[in-house]
């Protein structure tokens, strides 16, 4: 069952920085006073922080001397005005404005975490709102579809007691929530910066949350609501030290780029400010500073210099070396991990995190180098570093934070979060075999693939498309799956080419991520849906040789037909029941078994020399080889039954030349397919074929 996180916009999640701070918001509020009732004024003349956009009109409107009731009733036409010059000039909606330190991180993690829901609850009109959110890259981090409390959701024209409608957006944001959720929603979290904020966190029934990233004071939050769990900021520290030491490669968050250099938070050390000079962001020439480093991007840096006095860190990027980064990385994301742990348990226990972290966290830290690695050790059992922690820390005793609801929270969220989840390992292989029994050597080399399986990983092969393969295997351990799954491809290899067949590795094992395994999935799909409609073509084939019946043995054989002009003077001798004549010829074929109509080919008639003739006997060979090659396919079209294929022949799918796979075979008909064209190319030179009307004497 979910729980709903919903959070304050301004103070909270984004601060108004420089001399443009939150501009266009502002300018919208100018828009709407001079569009609807011509007044040129801004909201300056109020006191307006921790108020809402509605209540905001109101009361400006009052001081200009509109009535309250005509103000209330112009709202509509107002919020109008302001959402379509926001609208209208969004490309802006981002300009003085930044956001706030380990907001990005939070966000990630609610998002991930499929126990909770989060929205924004926030005095601004709702349009202007996600707008922002979208400008600075965090309306994608919410539960979608969007949902929350607005100003333009409720107004009460209470300018006095603002909060009271900050109650009224949170039970609205409530009731949207239990809309979209599966089931009822059991509890509820409101962020905030504002006393505004908390106040009607508790007047609505939800645990209320503060932040001191605004003008308000930790004491001045209490004040509005004691019960508050009050935080310094949502990037709170990850280690004991609030600074850097030198030399450390830090993880950092670029804030602004300027002429010195990049303005960056460091993240693991509660967001305090830091610079990259210009001069330490790369060992090359700097062409463009945008191409280096982006503002919003994470990057691993080192610290050079630490003035904790005036809070003053400098920072370089082209001393990190790969192997920093690789560390630098993996620290970052165990330490957050923890964090996200602790935060999570004090805001649900209703403990501060600051009691969690010096009685639990920091002493794990030094007892195991990092809490991560503790955390870890308590998967299976905790009671060994719960011992730990009591004697070598606490005195035999156990931490006063650590009360039953902590310790069962703190265990609850370390199984659901750190629990090894199998990693999927993949390999790409190319497999192909054109022996005479290949398909049955690619399924042996698949066979010995799958006997490198282990009980701890399991290997499988699928046929992409021929002759792609993948291998895959899921384990725990992914070094130990990569080491399986490339034993399983030399297997296979060794297989294949002990019977003439090869195996080309396209991608070596390595682990794939959920977005490839889509793609693979899809390539699947598609392969499939391709050999659908092969079939369904096999099957129109099929019906339309059934159509067909003929009598091989009665199949008449071919003849082969030639006449001469009447106008020829040289003698005509008949051979083999076929009429040769030593002039120019017209031939006609004729296949009486399949009724064609005899196709009679004209040319003009050509008397050759004496001494160009050759026997008559050779010519009538040609004659009859080049007449069979052009009758033929005709008589084959007509008559399938004929076409007898040899089995060696059929070498479907082998990727040899013409699909034979046979090599006495293949040699056979090279031999007589040469023959056949040098005899035909000395009987066209002899005839004189290749040469123009002035050889010889013509008629």
């Amino acid at each position: 069952m979910p729980r709903l996180v919903s959070f304050d916009v301004d103070g909270t999640l984004i601060k108004s920085i420089g001399a443009r701070a939150n501009q266009l918001h502002r300018e919208a509020f100018t828009a709407a006073f001079k569009q609807v009732f011509g007044i040129d004024t801004t909201i300056d003349v109020i006191p307006h922080h921790g108020s809402t956009d509605t209540l905001i009109l109101v009361a400006v409107l009052v001081v200009h001397g509109i009535p309250k009731a005509e103000a209330m009733a112009s709202l509509p036409a107002l919020q109008q005005a302001m959402n379509s010059y926001f609208a209208a000039n969004i490309d802006r909606a981002g300009d003085g404005l930044e956001v706030l330190p380990g907001v990005v991180d939070l966000l990630k993690a609610l998002k991930e975490d499929t126990d909770f829901m989060t929205c924004l609850v926030t005095g601004n009109l709702e349009p202007i709102g996600w707008g922002k959110m979208q400008a600075l890259g965090l309306s994608d981090l919410f539960s979608t579809p969007h949902f929350g409390g607005f100003g333009s959701d409720f107004c009460s024209g209470n300018t006095e007691e603002t909060w009271r409608d900050r109650a009224e957006f949170i039970r609205l944001a409530a009731m949207k929530a239990a809309g979209q959720a599966d089931g009822p929603i059991t509890a509820r979290f409101h962020i905030g910066d504002a006393p505004m904020d908390v106040q009607a966190a508790a007047d609505a029934g939800a645990v209320p949350l503060g932040v001191t990233t605004g003008i308000y004071t930790k004491e001045q939050l209490l004040v509005a609501a004691p019960s508050a769990t009050i935080l310094e900021g949502l990037g709170d520290l990850f280690y004991e030290s609030r600074y850097p030491e030198m030399d450390d490669v830090v993880m950092v968050q670029v804030k602004s780029i300027a002429e010195m250099g990049a303005y960056v938070s460091l993240l693991e050390y509660g967001g305090i400010e830091g610079m990259i000079l210009l001069s330490e962001l790369s060992r090359r020439r700097i062409r463009s500073v945008q191409k280096l480093i982006k503002v919003g991007r994470q990057e691993p840096v080192m610290v050079l210099r630490v003035d904790k006095e005036k809070g003053y860190i400098d920072l370089s990027k082209r001393r990190v070396n790969p192997e920093d980064v690789a560390k630098c990385e993996e620290r970052f994301a165990k330490s957050r991990m923890v964090h996200s742990i602790m935060r999570h348990v004090a805001e649900t226990c209703g403990v501060e995190l600051d009691d969690l972290y010096s009685q639990v966290g920091w002493p794990l830290y030094r007892l195991y180098g990092h809490a991560y690695d503790a955390f870890r050790g308590m998967i299976p059992d905790p009671e060994p570093v719960l011992e730990r922690l009591r004697t070598e820390v606490h005195s035999g005793e156990t931490p006063a934070v650590l009360t039953p609801a902590v310790l069962d929270g703190i265990l609850k969220n370390i199984k659901r979060r750190m629990t090894p989840q199998p990693i999927k390992i993949r390999a790409d292989v190319e497999m192909t075999c054109f022996a005479y029994d290949g398909v049955e050597h690619i399924k042996g080399a698949m066979r010995a693939a799958l006997a490198q399986s282990s009980e701890e990983c399991e290997v499988s092969i699928k046929l992409v498309a021929p002759p792609l393969y993948v291998l895959t295997t899921q384990t725990l351990d992914k070094a130990r799956g990569i080491e399986v799954l490339t034993a399983a491809v030399e297997a296979c290899k060794a297989s294949v080419e002990a019977q003439r067949g090869s195996l080309r590795v396209k991608e070596a094992a390595r682990a794939v991520s959920e977005k490839e395994e889509k793609l693979l999935q899809e390539e699947l799909e598609a392969a499939e849906a391709a050999n659908r409609e092969i079939a369904g073509d096999d099957e129109s084939e099929e019906d339309f040789e059934e159509g067909m019946s003929v009598d091989v043995d009665a199949a008449p054989a071919l003849a082969i037909i030639t006449n001469a002009p009447t106008r020829c003077h040289v003698p005509v001798r008949r051979i083999d029941s076929t009429e040769i004549h030593e002039c120019a010829m017209q031939t006609v074929c004729v296949s009486p078994s399949v009724g064609l109509r005899p196709v009679r080919s004209s040319g003009r008639s050509m008397m050759v020399c004496r001494a160009q003739a050759q026997p008559a006997q050779k010519r009538v060979a040609l004659g009859g080889l080049v007449g069979a090659a052009v009758a033929l396919p005709s008589l084959l079209a007509t008559h399938p039954a004929l076409a007898l294929v040899d089995e060696r022949l059929n070498g479907d799918g082998t990727g040899q030349i013409l699909g034979i796979n046979d090599a006495s075979l293949f040699w056979v008909l090279a031999i007589v397919f040469g023959l056949v064209w040098a005899a035909y190319y000395n009987s066209q030179r002899d005839l004189g074929g290749d040469k123009g009307d002035d050889s010889g004497l013509t008629l």
